[in-house]
Parts: C-alpha cells; structure tokens; sequence
C-alpha cells in the first residue's frame, strides 16, 4: 500500500518574478524538491509538495495556512534566500515542531549568525536563460539529494535532528504532547519490570516465576493457579507491545475474546505481578508475551485540541493526519526508552515494538490487525 507523505517548502512570497518571487518557489518546488523526492523516498511513497501558494485559500489568514501547513508536513524545505523575517519566523516553527528541514539559500549569499553553525545547501535560480536553468537544476538536485534522502528518513526520528531548539531542549517542542509521557509511564510500571523478570536470574536460577494457563482458561493472576514455564522456554520468552494505529482502538476491552485465542500468561515482579497474553510461533513453536498499550488512549484529548474547528470526526482526514502523529510519538519515545534505560542490549533484544498497521507481514500475528480493528 502506497503511504502518502508532505514536504512543505517555505520562502519569500514576493510578487515580482525576482529572487523574493512566485516563480521562485514555483521552480524550487517542481524542478528540484519534487524530483529528488520522488527518487529516494522509494515505490511505497508518494509524496505531496506545496508551497504557500498551493494552500486552498491563501489570504488574509496566510499565515495561518502557513502553520497549519508546516504542523503538517513531514519534512520542510526552507528557501532562506535574501533574509526574509516571514521566512525565519517560519523557520523557528519548524524547528519548534521538530520537522526535518532542508535550508537552501542562492549562491554566494551569505548565512545568518543564528544558523551559521548548521547545514545549509547552495542553489541558482536567478538565471534567464533556458539551457543555464537546466544546467543549474541538475546542480541543484545533485545538491540537495543527500539532504532529501536523509531528511525523508528522519521523519520518523527527530532524535537526529539538528536545529536550535533541539539543541537546547533535546526534543522538539511537540514534546508538550502526552503520547511520549503516557509511553515513559508504560515503560517505567510495565514494560521495564516484565523485561526484568524476564531476564534476571542468580546462579543460573531465574529470580521471577512465569506462569502459563491453557487459552479460554479464567485463572486469576495468582502464580499458584498457573503451569510455571520451564527454564529452556524463557529462553525465548519476549515481549512484544502492539501499538494500535488508531488511539481509540487502545480503549476496546479484548480480553473475553483474547481469552479464547491465546494463553494466559502471569509474570511474577518485584512486589507486584503482570498478566499478559502468550501467543505461540507457527514455526518453530516458541512462545512470545503480547501486550497492547491501553494507556495510549490519553492522547485523545491532545489530537482534539489541535483540530482547527471543534466537533472533528474521528475518521476526519484532519483527525486522522493528526492523531498519526500522536501514536507515532509515542511509539518512537517507547522505542527510545528502551533503547536508553534498558541496562543491557540483552534486555533491549527481549523488546518488540510493533505498529498494528505493521502486522500484515508477519505470519504470527497478522490475524491481531483486524481483531484489532473491530
């Protein structure tokens, strides 16, 4: 399924047909951003790129559009060109988001201070003639595609990011949404005791019991109701936390039917216990922990106060484009801290994130993206 994705090129907006010109962004947009894109973001991706002009209704709420557009995007172009303060203004935006951003600027201009220390790329488009504009886009593309191609990757990673925001918080400021606090919370009381039980053992002995009960049973979480796993199994026992791409799927109570499906699993912590679901691999037979974060459903209200008029439904585009950006927060701050606050690589490998949009390739639990979806 082709995913599709924005790029949203800032500049000066100037009416002439100049450097601060329509034609100006006209030709960045359709001679160089567009074509490199279309090359590195690969089959699966179709992006859409626009500049302010593009916007439906571009007016007196210009700059409105402008942010709205920029909240948006997935990446952003920045044509830094003559110094324009509407530009540089929207340029801390994006920063502030935490967008990849590329910023160009005509040759031989000179940079800001405020951004001197970071990348900027080098373009021509003040020829006027035909074969030199040709000669000077194939330069530009060869520019800018490094920039494109590592931009388009980070769109899915801020923690790469490099702008003055982020140097100075170490995270976007969209880092005031709740999806990556709601996932530190999940980390700290669920995902990081079960990984410990999982893991820690003294003199070959595990120091937590695991317990298994046949699928449909009711057993309570009392180990003593429970079948222990036995030492060769926890080997491979992991734990894998499916995120639903959809917030108000995390509210749905699965656990009746989940019941039927797979086993019931209790894993014994450190002053507190933890039941999940176990789910057998087709292949080899190995058995596996599976969880779904209903804690994620707190970011709802965050997805509602960025709607642009009030009474949004959920199966809005707006809503949708918004609310993905909130379950990819917290997906990516949950992988980070695992990555991070996990002791050991051993520990980390015990930890599968998945999106349940993800699902379909997997054998083992492709049926969980629909049952989902109900």
């Amino acid at each position: 399924m082709t995913r599709s994705m924005s790029c949203f090129i800032i500049g000066p907006m100037g009416s002439g047909e100049g450097p601060e010109s329509r034609a100006r962004l006209r030709r960045l947009k359709d001679h160089i951003v567009r074509p490199v894109l279309d090359r590195v973001s690969g089959r699966d991706v179709t992006y859409r790129v626009q500049t302010p002009f593009d916007l439906e209704a571009p007016g007196t709420a210009i700059m409105k559009d402008v942010i709205h557009a920029i909240d948006r995007a997935d990446l952003v172009v920045a044509d830094l060109t003559d110094a324009n303060p509407n530009v540089f203004y929207e340029l801390g935006i994006t920063h502030a988001l935490g967008r990849p951003c590329v910023p160009v600027l005509q040759r031989n201009q000179a940079v800001q201070f405020d951004i001197r220390s970071y990348r900027i790329f080098y373009i021509d488009l003040e020829t006027n003639d035909y074969e030199a504009d040709e000669v000077a886009y194939a330069r530009a593309r060869d520019a800018l595609t490094p920039a494109l191609r590592d931009a388009h990757e980070m769109t899915d990673d801020w923690s790469k990011l490099e702008n003055p925001v982020i140097d100075y918080f170490h995270a976007p400021m969209t880092y005031v949404s709740p999806a990556p606090t709601l996932a530190e919370m999940y980390f700290i009381n669920f995902v990081k005791p079960v990984v410990e039980a999982l893991t820690r053992h003294k003199a070959n002995q595990y120091i937590y019991d695991i317990g298994l009960a046949p699928r449909g049973s009711n057993k309570r979480n009392e180990m003593d109701q429970f079948e222990l796993i036995d030492t060769g199994r926890r080997r491979s026992l992991d734990l894998h936390v499916v995120v639903p791409e959809r917030i108000e799927w995390a509210k749905h109570i699965y656990a009746d039917e989940l019941r039927d499906m797979l086993h019931p699993i209790v894993v014994e912590g450190d002053g507190r216990s933890f039941t999940l679901w176990g789910y057998e691999q087709k292949q080899n037979g190995a058995l596996h922990l599976l969880d779904i974060p209903t804690t994620m459903v707190g970011a709802e209200e965050a997805v509602k106060r960025r709607m642009r008029h009030p009474g949004v439904s959920h199966d809005d585009d707006e809503w949708r484009e918004v609310e993905q950006q909130e379950v990819k927060r917290f997906a990516m701050a949950l992988r980070n801290s695992i990555q991070t606050k996990l002791y050991s690589e051993k520990e980390q490998n015990r930890v599968r994130i998945l999106r349940s949009d993800e699902l379909t390739g997997d054998a083992d639990l492709a049926w969980l993206e629909g049952f989902i979806r109900r």
